[in-house]
């Protein structure tokens, strides 16, 4: 049984903003609209490199995997087309190198913060939004 799309959603988000701090964007905020399952997260226009930005991208469905623990073979390539298609465009767009390296990278750094992860994902079920130095801050406590 799958945890409560609200919980799989958070921690989809997290992934994003904690991988995106860590690879040197600046987040500007990360929202969840309760109402409508949908989220989002922005980040200020600052320079960074494509890899990076392909990591961030990647590392919003990563995280969720890691949460929800898998999906069936024919769900995964349901959210592919659906839920990830966002992403999955953009690391196709992004990604200079291989994918398959570039996943392993994220599954790493998520890993990693895995802990930071479940924290902002804790945090943006209860707020329901949250700014950028918030994200920082929640990253910055130790478990």
């Amino acid at each position: 049984m799958l945890p409560d799309l609200d919980q799989i959603i958070a921690h989809h988000e997290a992934g994003h903003c904690v991988v995106a701090i860590t690879t040197g964007l600046k987040l500007r905020s990360v929202r969840m609209a309760f109402d409508d399952g949908k989220a989002d997260w922005l980040v200020r226009d600052n320079a960074h490199d494509r890899h990076m930005h392909a990591l961030t991208l990647l590392a919003g469905p990563r995280a969720e995997l890691r949460f929800v623990g898998s999906y069936s073979d024919a769900r995964l390539a349901e959210k592919w087309q659906t839920h990830w298609r966002h992403d999955l465009y953009g690391v196709l767009k992004h990604c200079d190198g291989s994918i398959a390296e570039a996943i392993t990278e994220v599954d790493h750094l998520v890993r990693r913060h895995w802990g930071a992860i479940k924290r902002v994902a804790a945090a943006l079920l209860e707020a329901g939004q949250l700014t950028g130095r918030e994200v920082e801050a929640l990253m910055a406590q130790q478990a």
